[in-house]
Formats: C-alpha cells, structure tokens, sequence
C-alpha cells in the first residue's frame, strides 16, 4: 500500500536569528517597454525552410510538402491566420502555447527535466571526490555547501521579493524577465489528460522541503518580520535532519512516483491523498514550497561526466521530486548541481 505518513514531513525548527527587515512587494516583471514577439510572414517561413532542406533523394519531395502546405488549398494560411489572431490577444502567446503543449506531454519528466552540475567549490576537499564517504553517510563539507547553497537562494529571493534584480541584457537588446515569477514556489501538478502548474505566493512562503535518504522534512526557513534562518542554523538542522533519518523508521520513497508516466503518477497521488487528510496536506506541502532540496548520501567517483548523472535522475529516481520548479542537489562528496522542471 502506498502510504505518505503523518510524520513523513517534519517539522525541523531551531532558534531563529534575524538577519534580514520587512520585505516589499513582489516585482511586476511587467515588461511593458518590450517589443512584442513578432510572427514570420508564411512566405518568409516557407523560404526559410527551403533554404536549409538537405540536399538528398528526399529534398524535391520535402520542398513539395513545403509548397503544398502554403498553397491555397494548404493549411498554413488557416493556421498563420489563428497565430496572429492569438498574438493580439496574448503578449506571451508563443509562451503559452509552448506550455500547453508541455503540460499535455504524458511521459516521464526524465525525459524533459533540465539539470545541471556546479562548478566545484574553490575549497571542494579534492579527497571526498576520490574517495567520497561510504552509502548513508554524509560529509561536513557537504553540509557546509548545503546550508550556503540555501542562504544564497534565499538572498536571491529576497532581492526578488524587493524588485532590485537587475534587467536581464543580451548585449544591447533587453530580455524578458516574466520567468522570474516562476521561479519559488511552483511545481507541476500530474493530472490524467494535462497537468496543471501549482503557483503559491513566492511572499507568504516560509519554508523549503529537504530530503535525505527518501524521507522528506519541512523546514521554515523566515519567520515574521523578514527573521531568517542564519547560516549556522541552516547547518545544525541540516544535522539534525541527518541524525533522525538515523534514528527513525525508514518510511516510502514517494518521491519516485514522480519520475513515473504523468497518468500513472496521476492515479498513484490520487490514492495517497485518499489515504488521510495528512496525506492530501503533505502533498501540499510539497507543492508550495519555496524549492526543494535534495540531500544525498551518496556521490559519484570519476570525473563530470559520470557525476552529473547524479544531477539528472539519481539512476533509480531516488531522494528527488521532479514535479518541483527548483530542486536544489548536493552530493556526499560535496558536488551539487540542480534540476528543474
């Protein structure tokens, strides 16, 4: 039986020291002085395509697909003709579009889900990556990277809250900045025929999910008034969270469901969440979370391009929860990277 326990998220609070003042509203990202996203005129699209078909046995007939599909008889002027009417009703319509077509994809977010490896910290002890502590141990250097790799989002987050990140630039040309406001906070909800995104208030938000060894923690991380937890404390919960991983019960590895087909993991959630109301509130927990961290007590010997395999799906899906926006992963051995959905 799949089963979520009550205690399967603890509640992981020390004393709280303040380190940061009231914060303001959330930047709009508006992007007003943008120029909208244009769309080619079919002819211009038609001859584009010419220009880079293969030169093979097959290109006179895929220049003929091209011709027939901008024809009169052929599709392309209906649909150019949808895509403009779109476009003045939508200033992120290519966005949204794109979305939709995202979220009505059915396979695993293995396949979709883009990660990446950091660089190796400056002070990396070049010992714990030739020989990284044995399974269902962890390292202090990975707990220091940890609780620092937290702080520093938060930081982020906090000149996100205040609307002080500064514009995004692409030499001279100003870059959209509307992602932001999908970056804490979100996370994709599996739904049978098209999943849903789950966006919570990036300002009411206090906590973060950390996982070790399958078993999934809550961990307020601000208090009222902008009181936040200092690096030192990030670090002693992040022990503790070690310590009663090894003093309690092993409970399931719900976190795999989410590596699964998005309809299996949609039938599976159902039936955790029917379980007990504690279930259903969990998984809301897991949702609205400011981004989820994955403590692993396991790291990959060799070079990066063995370790990132760790950053991408754990090989069994393990210690992960790919429904999440951000999930933030440090290794025993003190690499880290990320992966998002």
């Amino acid at each position: 039986m799949l089963c979520l326990r009550s205690r399967s998220i603890r509640n992981c609070l020390t004393r709280m020291k303040p380190l940061h003042s009231n914060i303001n509203c959330l930047t709009s990202f508006s992007n007003v002085s943008l120029p909208r996203l244009s769309i080619p005129i079919l002819s211009e699209t038609a001859s584009f395509l010419k220009q880079n078909i293969m030169v093979d046995a097959d290109s006179n007939l895929q220049e003929k697909i091209v011709d027939e599909f901008t024809s009169s008889e052929g599709l392309g002027e209906s649909l150019q003709s949808r895509l403009l009417e779109n476009m003045k009703k939508d200033n992120l319509w290519l966005e949204n579009l794109w979305t939709e077509k995202h979220l009505k994809n059915r396979n695993s977010l293995l396949h979709s889900n883009w990660f990446f490896e950091f660089k190796d910290h400056p002070k990396q002890p070049k010992d714990l990556l030739i020989r990284p502590p044995p399974k269902g141990v962890l390292s202090k250097f990975q707990v220091e990277r940890t609780a620092g790799l937290i702080s520093n989002i938060l930081n982020f987050k906090e000149l996100h809250n205040r609307g002080v990140i500064p514009d995004d630039f692409e030499n001279n040309t100003p870059l959209c900045m509307n992602q932001y406001l999908n970056l804490f906070g979100i996370s994709r909800n599996p739904g049978e025929k098209i999943d849903s995104v789950a966006i919570s208030n990036a300002l009411s938000s206090d906590y973060i999910i950390v996982s070790l060894q399958n078993q999934i923690y809550k961990v307020k991380v601000f208090l009222d008034h902008g009181i936040r937890l200092s690096l030192s404390d990030l670090e002693r919960i992040l022990y503790a969270i070690g310590r009663n991983c090894l003093e309690t019960e092993p409970e399931p590895s719900i976190g795999a469901l989410t590596s699964a087909n998005r309809r299996q993991w949609f039938k599976a959630q159902a039936k955790i969440s029917k379980l007990s109301p504690q279930n259903e509130q969990n998984l809301k927990d897991i949702s609205e979370a400011l981004f989820f961290v994955c403590l692993d007590d396991s790291a990959q010997r060799g070079n990066h391009n063995i370790s990132h395999l760790q950053f991408s799906h754990n090989f069994d899906a393990s210690n992960r929860w790919f429904d999440k926006n951000l999930q933030l992963i440090v290794a025993s051995s003190g690499r880290a990277g990320a992966n998002t959905e």
